[in-house]
């Protein structure tokens, strides 16, 4: 029996069809989606420690946000990803790579990114070309 049109949309617009299209697209990316969940894992491991250790005030509180949010967004990103959904995966991984930058310029506390950030005088957006200006030696966290 054939499946009409209007079943087809309805479907789809129920989220259906996700399963399917999921396990399609992961067959062949089977291994790189393993890959993925553990350094995921090891990742989100390390941002807890992370947090326990360095969230104490309003700055540093705000650079461990910055970390739970490229975690987030990754994981997002790779769930849109496979469900087919290409550019907004792309999007949100565009956000992931500004909030790296963003970390990057708020961990030093001589610079005053993380400052401005805060006060919303500050758009991630250019947090990558300035980080991207940087000698790697000055960008690295220490």
């Amino acid at each position: 029996m054939s499946i009409t049109s209007r079943e087809l949309i309805h479907n789809a617009i129920l989220g259906k069809e996700e399963e399917k299209i999921q396990s399609e697209f992961l067959k062949p990316f089977a291994h790189e989606i393993e890959s993925f969940e553990t350094v995921m894992t090891d990742l989100y491991d390390r941002f807890r420690d992370f947090d326990t250790r360095f969230s104490k005030t309003e700055e540093t509180a705000t650079v461990t946000a910055l970390l739970f949010s490229i975690l987030h967004g990754h994981l997002g990103s790779m769930s849109l990803l496979i469900s087919g959904h290409l550019i907004p995966a792309g999007n949100i991984e565009r956000q992931v790579i500004e909030s790296i930058a963003m970390w990057i310029l708020s961990s030093r506390a001589d610079w005053p990114y993380r400052e401005k950030y805060m006060q919303g005088r500050f758009s991630t957006d250019r947090a990558i070309s300035i980080t991207a200006r940087r000698p790697h030696h000055q960008t690295c966290p220490h």
